[in-house]
């Protein structure tokens, strides 16, 4: 064999020994500390995404881990970036976090990837809500009244918690739709609201939303609040044109 061939093949393997040396050395001064979290990071990809967002979840719930619960949701967003609920879990860390401009681009997205669904809306409303922003707030909680009633007594008593006015409600919080707005005074139906019933009641008999049943259990309750004036004159204005 060629003494320059030989030479040079000698001096490759003898490279590639140094290294394979080296990279051993180099993995030999990993601390036990380093080494625990190469094998957290090879389990987190590992694991699914169900268990990624309970674990996201509990993080955002602890008060000094919520950067890694922003860094978890935004590596499950990139798995679904079409998802409304993924931009809704970022949008609520970032939130927490205090970085409500970009948590309001998430709900955006959230908003743009889901806006018929019930869930979605209310973490939406919910952000407004915690915000103090009452006008976006009646928005996305009037779309949900608007199509199911599993969320109104919640959303009845976000707008107590609020302290806003009944006519605001009226004008901005309901949707014209006969259901919720029934919906809505029987909740106002309450002894020390009685101010705020008729009022209700009559933006119901403004839009015909209010019927007979109705009339009749509105009748009963100032009856039984000793309102009997008021009984009486509420059921002769509903029968009259009748």
């Amino acid at each position: 064999m060629n003494r320059n061939l030989l030479s040079m093949r000698m001096s490759v393997a003898f490279g590639c020994l140094l290294a394979l040396y080296s990279v051993a050395v180099l993995m030999s001064t990993f601390s036990e500390a380093a080494a625990r979290v190469l094998k957290a990071k090879a389990s987190w990809l590992l694991d699914d995404e169900e268990s990624q967002l309970r674990r996201a979840y509990e993080q955002a719930g602890e008060g000094n881990s919520a950067k890694e619960a922003i860094n978890r949701f935004s590596a499950l967003l990139t798995r679904n970036p079409a998802s409304p609920y993924r931009w809704c879990d970022l949008g609520e860390a970032l939130l927490e976090s205090g970085e409500v401009e970009q948590a309001r681009y998430c709900f955006s997205r959230a908003y743009e990837f889901g806006p018929h669904v019930v869930p979605v809306l209310m973490r939406i409303a919910n952000f407004h809500f915690r915000l103090g922003e009452k006008t976006q707030m009646f928005e996305a909680m009037a779309q949900v009244l608007a199509q199911v009633p599993d969320y109104d007594a919640v959303i009845f008593s976000y707008y107590d918690r609020m302290g806003v006015d009944i006519r605001d409600i009226l004008d901005h919080g309901l949707p014209v739709d006969r259901r919720a707005a029934q919906s809505y005074f029987r909740y106002m139906l309450q002894p020390d609201r009685l101010p705020d019933a008729d009022k209700v009641w009559h933006w119901m008999a403004s839009h015909s939303f209010a019927d007979q049943r109705l009339a009749c259990d509105y009748a009963d309750f100032l009856l039984n609040n000793r309102a009997y004036e008021k009984a009486a004159r509420t059921w002769a204005e509903f029968q009259g044109p009748r």
